[in-house]
């Protein structure tokens, strides 16, 4: 039924993450989904500083001994008249790499957690 929103979680979301063909599926389930009339919330990690974001908010929370914040930033982005997609990213700075998503460019390896 039309009523029930649709919420997608992805670690990559084109066009401001991307790294191969993850990205771009996202986003486009994400635009399908607004323009049959589904309300659409697509969810991302914030790997860099996007530009058009608005603050949302900020938490703290425990993880791994340790306080951590997180801050949540938003962007609507329009399909069609009356429809579009919700845009979510967290923020962190685990988040914010040398390199690029997953594998470390300039010293040749993969990161250590991407198995978590």
């Amino acid at each position: 039924t039309l009523d029930v929103p649709v919420v997608i979680v992805s670690s990559e979301i084109s066009p401001w993450s991307k790294s191969g063909g993850l990205a771009l599926v996202t986003a486009s389930l994400a635009v399908e989904f607004a323009e049959r009339g589904r309300r659409t919330m697509a969810i991302s990690p914030m790997y860099d500083d996007y530009t058009g974001m608005t603050w949302m908010a900020d938490k703290t929370i425990w993880l791994f001994g340790a306080e951590h914040q997180v801050k949540y930033f938003h962007q609507w982005h329009q399909t069609s008249e009356g429809k579009g997609v919700d845009y979510i990213f967290v923020d962190h700075p685990c988040f914010h790499r040398p390199g690029g998503l997953y594998y470390n460019q300039q010293l040749g390896v993969e990161y250590a957690d991407n198995l978590y």
